[in-house]
Formats: C-alpha cells, structure tokens, sequence
C-alpha cells in the first residue's frame, strides 16, 4: 500500500476555509508573497500553492504559516471550525498586496506582487 502524500489539492469546505482565511490575514497584514514566504521558511512556489487551494498545507507548514502572520494556531483553527459552522460569513479574497520596491522624493512606487 502506498502512503505517500504529496498534499496535492484534497477539495474540501475545510481546505478552501483554511485558504480563504490564509490568504485574508496575508493581506490583512500587507505582506508580500515573498515577505510570508521568507518568514514562515516556505518555498515561495509552495506557498503560492497553498494560498491559491490547489494544495493543502501540512500541519508544519500551517504552524509556520500561523507564527508568520502572529497567530496562535489553535486560534486560527477555532476562527475556521466557526466560520465554516456559519457564525462568521466567509471572508472574501482581499485585494492584491503591493510592495514597495522603490523610494523617490519621499513617495514610494509600487508594483504589484506575484
């Protein structure tokens, strides 16, 4: 029997709440995809991935991902679990984060982030 997983997308209410949930916190924080990549020591790629629901992050990388962004993860979780119990109405995508890439006579230009 094989029981290897590669976390390739599991379609379930649960998965697609953890990442609408992830991705409203990343831009709640104005992170960038690189800035959450780096801080929770996840490949960019992966993240990507994990952001967008067509893979399921392991318990690791949902830990890391919690600490990065200043959550407790079993608060996270909690938030999830009512959420999904219909007490808080699903939080829509937020907006494109941008960053900051350049600063020019004290006004920043941005660009959007990938």
């Amino acid at each position: 029997m094989d029981t290897t997983h590669d976390n390739a997308r599991e379609r379930t209410p649960y998965a697609d709440m953890v990442s609408a949930r992830l991705r409203a916190e990343r831009g709640d924080k104005q992170l960038t995809l690189d800035g959450l990549a780096e801080a929770a020591g996840i490949p960019k790629a992966t993240l990507r991935r994990i952001l967008s629901g067509e893979r399921v992050a392991d318990v690791s990388q949902l830990v890391r991902l919690c600490r990065a962004l200043g959550l407790q993860p079993s608060k996270f979780l909690e938030d999830v679990e009512r959420r999904l119990d219909g007490a808080d109405p699903i939080v829509p995508a937020t907006p494109q984060v941008r960053r900051v890439t350049a600063k020019r006579a004290g006004r920043a230009r941005q660009s959007p982030d990938d």
